[in-house]
């Protein structure tokens, strides 16, 4: 099956609720246990489409700048956030963004986002490529969360997809 093909399976699929609760929970307790472990400065978040773990929950990040990206054009950049009403929803996805006046930064940590994962690190994104090419500009150490829908035995890669450091999954 071809990224186009898995992309399509995968943003149609439908998820039990009480499932995602469980295993949303049981996820984020895992990502505070890393993030209390791995002591960032800046943390990149992002705030969730349908079906994709909500981060709001561990805002704010202990001891660490949060900050959330912004896309511009075919750029991603991550701008610093000190509070949850400083998202606003952007075209041309509605995703909830920060100002383009809040304070650029550079995370030394980004929760990454995407639709599947494999436990090596590689990622099915939505098929832009904002998050490669920032990861490939702008290195650090980056997780992923994985409900137990979303882990996959093979994804294809290409040259220019950066693996994922960390895959956080259900495993219950």
């Amino acid at each position: 099956m071809d990224k186009s093909e898995l992309r399509s399976m995968m943003q149609n699929r439908v998820i039990d609720q009480k499932q995602f609760i469980e295993q949303q929970n049981y996820l984020l307790k895992e990502l505070n246990k890393e993030l209390l472990h791995r002591k960032p400065h800046c943390v990149g978040l992002f705030s969730p489409l349908p079906n994709e773990i909500n981060l709001n929950s561990i805002f704010p990040i202990q001891n660490a700048t949060a900050a959330y990206p912004r896309v511009n054009g075919s750029t991603l950049t991550f701008h610093k956030v000190t509070n949850l009403n400083e998202l606003i929803p952007s075209p041309p996805y509605g995703i909830c963004e920060p100002s383009h006046k809040a304070e650029i930064v550079n995370p030394d940590l980004i929760i990454v986002p995407g639709l599947a994962f494999t436990k090596e690190g590689v990622r099915l994104g939505r098929g832009k490529g904002y998050y490669d090419r920032y990861l490939n500009a702008n290195p650090c150490f980056t997780i992923s969360l994985a409900f137990s829908w979303q882990l996959l035995q093979q994804i294809s890669k290409v040259r220019h997809d950066v693996l994922v450091d960390l895959v956080l999954f259900y495993d219950n």
